[in-house]
């Protein structure tokens, strides 16, 4: 059985972000997404390097593993994702795909600290308008995801 939820909305501003060396890249695209002034947004075109990272992905049995950290200078290749203002606090949720010194892949879901970034990190912030998203537990799956809370007009 299918199981899915759809809030009809339409891509509004863009805003192009550029972070700088030493940054830790989630913090630093909350902050821009605050200053933005969207609700919602779609993350989304982000490359750059990396001087360590901070992730993790599902293992077996369906959670998430421990928190990988490596240290090292990565290539951001692509991250992308949504992030929101939900009852005052800033929700994310990002995959990101980096490649090491020898040309090796691996990646999975950001963590919230621990990303820094090495010569710059760019992206793209797309506003989305009339969805209101929000993370929730969900039982069905075991994680924390973001769910439809409302619709709002402006």
């Amino acid at each position: 059985m299918e199981r899915f939820e759809i809030g009809k909305g339409e891509s509004s501003h863009i805003a192009f972000v550029r972070i700088f060396k030493g940054a830790d890249l989630i913090p630093a695209i909350k902050k821009a997404f605050l200053e933005s002034g969207f609700l919602t947004a779609q993350i989304s075109g982000a490359i750059g390097s990396m001087e360590s990272v901070n992730y993790t992905f599902i293992g077996e049995g369906g959670k998430y593993r421990s928190p990988i950290v490596k240290k090292g200078f990565f290539e951001l290749l692509c991250a992308s994702g949504f992030i929101s203002v939900a009852s005052g606090d800033v929700e994310f949720h990002i995959h990101s795909v980096f490649a090491d010194k020898n040309g090796a892949v691996f990646g999975g879901h950001l963590l919230e600290n621990g990303n820094i970034v090495c010569a710059t990190c760019e992206l793209t912030l797309t506003e989305i308008k009339g969805v209101a998203i929000r993370k929730e537990f969900d039982e069905k799956s075991g994680f924390d995801l973001f769910k439809l809370k409302r619709f709002y007009k402006e």
